[in-house]
């Protein structure tokens, strides 16, 4: 499945893990992380994580807010101490989970 979706995108090298309990039991990889050099991709390779990581982080918070552990207008300072007095301008509410909020 992998190879197929690299040669119709024309990606040029992957690699991808199974984590078991913590651990990583399996990984496969091919192509290259440098196509110049010819370095072959490893599970060492280092990647950009890009804009993949937004997506699960909403899914976590929705999850949490979904368990009932978080509200999506809970103050960011709640689980983010360090940015109490943090504010977008200096008349602007306390910045939430849920920045954006829909213009009456």
């Amino acid at each position: 499945m992998y190879e197929e979706y690299a040669a119709v995108h024309h990606i040029p090298g992957y690699i991808y893990g199974i984590i078991l309990d913590g651990k990583l039991i399996h990984y496969n990889s091919r192509g290259f992380s440098d196509l110049n050099k010819k370095n072959p991709i490893t599970a060492q390779s280092m990647f950009r994580v890009a804009s993949m990581s937004k997506s699960f982080i909403a899914m976590a918070i929705l999850k949490l807010r979904d368990d009932g552990k978080l509200q999506l207008d809970d103050p960011i300072y709640t689980y983010i101490p360090e940015i109490r007095n943090q504010k977008l301008t200096k008349d602007s509410p306390d910045i939430t989970i849920l920045i954006s909020r829909p213009i009456l």
